[in-house]
């Protein structure tokens, strides 16, 4: 895990063996040693950034977008749908939809699903507030309800 470009937070670091036989849940690994110091966020919640790639497929593409923004913005911090130049008003529709967590990032072509994902990532990464989790998926591939939510509940100390 990342630990540059994280919203400020306060940090409580460990020293495995020294401070505490294993570090506690929620760790951020400094490196992969696991010897060394690990930073522990006293209260930094999990941001998951889904990134969904359509191509002419709309009727695809609103019911992937129903089903992640049915997540809490706890489970989904934000959503970019990377719209590889469809001429199928996609882009119109995703202009009226309203959802503050829903972000439009049409490319002038389509670069195929490879380049729109990687699009996507680069648009992520160099937004102020970097995610924690990046999620990706074609239009087609939504998550079962609840996943979202079972995924943050997961004890990823191990991680």
């Amino acid at each position: 895990m990342r630990t540059v470009g994280m919203p400020q937070t306060d940090f409580k670091a460990y020293r495995r063996g020294v401070d505490t036989p294993q570090p506690p849940r929620s760790v951020l690994r400094v490196n992969n040693h696991p010897e060394r110091i690990y930073l522990v966020p006293t209260n930094h919640p999990q941001h998951l950034v889904a990134i969904v790639v359509t191509y002419n497929r709309l009727d695809q593409l609103r019911l992937t977008v129903g089903r992640l923004l049915d997540s809490s913005e706890a489970h989904l911090s934000k959503m970019v749908v990377v719209d590889n130049a469809s001429d199928d008003g996609t882009a119109e529709w995703l202009a009226t939809q309203e959802d503050p967590r829903l972000v439009n990032y049409r490319l002038e072509t389509n670069t195929g699903g490879a380049g729109g994902f990687e699009a996507g990532m680069r648009f992520v990464m160099a937004q102020e507030a970097r995610p924690d989790w990046v999620l990706l998926m074609d239009d087609d591939g939504r998550p079962e309800p609840g996943t979202l939510a079972q995924f943050h509940a997961m004890d990823r100390s191990g991680w």
